[in-house]
């Protein structure tokens, strides 16, 4: 009876010495491992916690750790819109608000773009100051660490020359827009840089007006202005071609912004020269130079695939109208406004057995099929 006790408790010393031996060697191997010793896979599920701001330090900080950090942002992040600015937002230099991640100062732009900027789709770059003197790093690396990934590209308020110094083509970028910006010589090769663009809008620019003029296999919409007498106008001439040349533009956005003398006629002139847009939206800031008796039947005429017309700045009687939806049979969308004195609710009756008829706070008329 004692010897077998006596085994048993040998047994329990001998078990109880291995499970110290095992422990030492785990705390010895825990203080040895680095973070660095960890494989990717379990790297990842620990950055999936992180917030952003730790993201980007993290990624920052070592080659390994680049990677897995890099993997996590463009699954949480990638397919968000990413706002840069030249100062710092209220909220801090790396934030994310209402699905947007907002990145402010130069700095940390910089940072972002270099770490991340090759999971970027979609991009929007706001300078707000115009006395900085490096805005020129962050053209650079825009285009050094974005070229391949960037889907949509939106810039605004840049007023010294944006990427001169372009050397790679922007190759999946579908959606362009450059507003208030002056826009580099090289840059404006637009057909060049953004071989597959869909959208583009260009207002309020200082710019080569010949950039629209070349033909855009895969062009669908242009946004543009007419402002005669401006260092921004980009010319009817110019804009003629521009149709003209593109034959599969099926979406068209022209806003007339001029004190000088333009009449309708031009206005004519200029979308004739693609017949097959369907969508055509236009805003005239100045609408004394012409009577509007018959604009809609000459857009109409003008173009006959028209199936959504929208027309803002200049007002229409019920009677106008009337008389050119009757023209218009192809048409499925219609935006206007109408005259003072002339009633809603007369035009709801009229037409409310063919059209959803309805009105906005700004007096904004919409018919729909």
């Amino acid at each position: 009876m004692n010897s077998k006790l006596s085994t048993g408790q040998k047994c329990h010393n001998r078990s109880d010495h291995n499970d110290k031996s095992t422990q030492k060697k785990r705390s010895k191997l825990l203080k040895e491992t680095k973070i660095t010793d960890i494989n990717c896979d379990c790297l990842e599920k620990i950055f999936e916690y992180l917030a952003i701001g730790d993201l980007l330090n993290v990624d920052d900080s070592n080659k390994w750790l680049k990677l897995a950090a890099a993997i996590v942002f463009g699954r949480k992040f990638g397919h968000k819109n990413v706002k840069i600015t030249d100062i710092y937002p209220k909220y801090g230099a790396l934030s994310e608000r209402d699905g947007t991640i907002v990145v402010g100062g130069l700095k940390t732009c910089l940072q972002f773009l270099r770490c991340f900027g090759e999971s970027v789709k979609k991009l929007d770059v706001s300078f707000v100051d115009s006395t900085k003197k490096h805005h020129s790093h962050v053209d650079e690396y825009i285009n050094d660490y974005c070229a391949d990934s960037l889907g949509q590209l939106r810039v605004y308020g840049r007023l010294t020359s944006l990427m001169k110094d372009i050397s790679k083509p922007f190759s999946a970028v579908e959606s362009l827009c450059f507003e208030e910006c002056v826009l580099g010589s090289k840059l404006t090769q637009f057909n060049v840089w953004f071989p597959r663009l869909r959208h583009l809008v260009l207002f309020t620019n200082c710019l080569n007006p010949t950039s629209i003029q070349v033909s855009f296999p895969y062009l669908e919409h242009l946004a543009t202005e007419i402002n005669h007498g401006r260092s921004t106008d980009i010319g009817t001439e110019n804009l003629k071609m521009a149709l003209g040349g593109n034959p599969q533009l099926r979406s068209l956005y022209i806003r007339v912004d001029t004190a000088e003398k333009f009449v309708f006629d031009d206005f004519i002139e200029v979308i004739c020269q693609n017949p097959f847009i369907d969508n055509l939206q236009t805003h005239w800031y100045y609408t004394h130079t012409f009577h509007n008796s018959d604009v809609l039947c000459r857009i109409a005429k003008a173009l006959p695939s028209l199936t959504e017309l929208h027309f803002t700045g200049l007002v229409f009687k019920n009677v106008e109208i009337a008389r050119f939806l009757d023209q218009h049979k192809s048409l499925k969308k219609f935006s206007f406004v109408l005259s003072m004195g002339y009633a809603y609710k007369f035009l709801q009756s009229v037409l409310g057995n063919i059209w959803n008829v309805s009105r906005d706070r700004n007096n904004l008329i919409t018919l729909q099929r």
